[in-house]
């Protein structure tokens, strides 16, 4: 419960999932601030978004790895 001007405010349902899932996403930051291809500006969208894919298969397969190698 959140206390606002003096009185208590139930937090929305929606709350929960979303810090929950917000863990992950910082996670996931913070294992690719080495690795970022997105610090250039780039005008052409679709190049943002291939670079923006191409880290995150690169994270999935450093967990993988990671997992299967013991």
């Amino acid at each position: 419960m959140l206390m606002k001007h003096g009185q208590e405010e139930e937090e929305h349902v929606s709350i929960l999932p979303y810090n929950e899932n917000m863990v992950v996403v910082d996670l996931k930051d913070q294992l690719l601030q080495p690795y970022l291809l997105e610090r250039e500006k780039m005008a052409i969208w679709y190049i943002r978004m291939f670079r923006r894919l191409l880290v995150g298969t690169i994270l999935n397969c450093m967990i993988i790895c990671h997992a299967n190698s013991g």
